[in-house]
């Protein structure tokens, strides 16, 4: 499989929740930002796309890609070592009332392109997803078309770029360290796969529908012919053993959802080589990946359940981005 995100587990939270940042803090942190927003994140191409198919919802929302990298999966007994590419996609909502930019959705995705072996080739996996609060009068309904026009819009991008398969998860509840911007309780968790599971259904059927992806599968259970094992982390391979488990020893119970979808892509052009996306490599250590990014919010103690927090944690986590950030052309 891919590399492991594991380790210790961050410590909690020490910043009082429920007391909010001052206006003096706000504005301290807006004057460290020297007039820099989401528009300085590097410029790319499936940030433009995504952001384009977004704004046809929501006109105040705009798509960064804060880090694309080739990563070199792990060795192991059936597979040698390849490499694969990761990237991590943000989505910015501006508040009308503020101007403040506020980080309303985070999605760490795989590609595994045409050096990589089978069965990986030619598939892209949708790693982690998480959202935050809504924000600045915002309804989930709409927050939601926003959230489906990205993940719809980037399954358009891949199979533009010759991918044939996308896959799809929603974690096992019992995975407590899922989440990119704020931990859940079980109750919550559970409630969640059930209400992501019924969410993944929608945007591939509307995929199918519009012609993005020929057909889909979906199941409760990971089907290795359908959804290869050797996509998956070694974290999240392990996540999925001890679920398993559980189920099997009757210590946590669950109705059916369905956790594990696979859309077979329709190709954009038959007669067009698989060739590695051109699109520039972003190199940014600080959210390389999903536990590095979860490191960096809870090193600074961010939050993001209200409005003034999210303001405030989306200005730390732009400054950390522009000043670690590398842009490289992709031989």
């Amino acid at each position: 499989g891919c590399a492991g995100e594991g380790g210790a587990h961050p410590p909690e939270p020490t910043v009082d929740p429920t007391v909010e940042p001052t206006e003096e803090q706000l504005a301290a942190q807006r004057r460290a930002m020297l007039g820099r927003g989401s528009s300085d994140l590097p410029d790319h191409p499936l940030a433009r796309h995504l952001t384009g198919l977004v704004q046809v919802v929501s006109q105040d929302t705009v798509v960064k890609v804060v880090a694309d990298m080739l990563k070199k999966s792990v060795q192991s007994s059936n597979m040698p070592p390849f490499s694969y590419r990761s990237r991590c996609i943000l989505a910015f909502k501006r508040l009308p009332m503020t101007g403040d930019e506020m980080i309303i959705f985070g999605m760490f995705v795989r590609e595994f392109g045409p050096d990589s072996p089978t069965p990986n080739r030619g598939r892209v996996h949708i790693e982690s997803i998480d959202s935050t609060a809504l924000y600045g009068g915002e309804v989930a309904e709409q927050r939601q078309h926003s959230l489906t026009a990205i993940i719809g819009g980037y399954l358009d991008y891949s199979r533009c770029h010759g991918f044939e398969y996308a896959h799809l998860r929603v974690p096992p509840p019992t995975d407590a360290h899922a989440h990119i911007f704020a931990r859940r309780t079980l109750p919550v968790r559970l409630k969640a796969a059930v209400h992501v599971s019924t969410w993944f259904h929608r945007i591939l059927r509307g995929s199918v529908t519009c012609g993005i992806s020929r057909d889909y599968n979906s199941g409760h259970q990971l089907n290795p012919a359908q959804f290869p094992v050797s996509l998956l982390s070694a974290r999240d391979l392990s996540t999925e053993e001890t679920f398993q488990h559980l189920l099997e020893t009757n210590s946590v119970s669950m109705p059916p959802v369905d956790r594990f979808f696979v859309a077979k892509l329709q190709p954009a052009n038959l007669a067009a080589p698989f060739v590695e996306d051109p699109a520039p490599l972003i190199l940014c250590p600080a959210v390389s990946n999903r536990r590095a990014f979860v490191e960096l919010i809870t090193s600074h103690e961010l939050l993001f359940h209200t409005s003034s927090f999210g303001a405030i944690s989306t200005m730390i986590i732009i400054k950390s981005v522009l000043d670690h950030v590398e842009v490289i052309a992709n031989k």
